[in-house]
């Protein structure tokens, strides 16, 4: 997997943008990618197998939560460490 921290938005307004993806040199347009701006509490998920849904975003720390222990457990499930 590899991550990148990177600039986006208008010169006034800069925000840091974390991408982690399965490609170099993706951004986070690029399927499989994972993008959160950080100090904000929003992920965006972008699928590589469904392209009609695009991306999902996730709002608010109790969602983020909530994703989180859910793919800890799926993770759990599959025998993914």
């Amino acid at each position: 997997m590899n991550t990148q921290i990177v600039k986006r938005g208008f010169k006034e307004e800069l925000q840091d943008v974390f991408i982690a993806n399965l490609a170099e040199g993706q951004n986070e347009h690029s399927p499989a990618a994972v993008s959160h701006f950080v100090g904000s509490d929003e992920v965006t998920i972008r699928s590589t197998n469904q392209r009609s849904y695009g991306s999902i975003p996730i709002n608010g720390r109790e969602s983020l939560k909530l994703l989180r222990d859910a793919m800890i457990e799926i993770c759990r499930m599959e025998g993914i460490e």
